[in-house]
């Protein structure tokens, strides 16, 4: 799978079908709505697998956009049917 940043539109769209509001998620909340486990995402990440942009908060902090989560598992689900 290729993953891109989701739109605007998409990112409301997914937001919206989610029932969810845009946050930034941490590592724990990247685990619950991916259900991917950190090494697995470690090992991804390092393999050069497409994944959500990770956004730096400090030098030992980051997290993710919660639209950018749930359109990634939006495409693994769609990629899989």
């Amino acid at each position: 799978m290729s993953y891109k940043e989701p739109t605007q539109a998409q990112r409301s769209k997914i937001l919206a079908a989610s029932n969810e509001k845009e946050a930034l998620c941490q590592e724990k909340e990247r685990r619950e709505i991916t259900k991917v486990s950190s090494p697995t995402w470690w090992r991804w990440s390092h393999q050069g697998k497409s994944l959500p942009t990770k956004i730096k908060l400090s030098s030992n902090r980051s997290a993710w956009r919660k639209s950018s989560l749930l359109w990634f598992i939006h495409l693994l689900e769609t990629q899989a049917s």
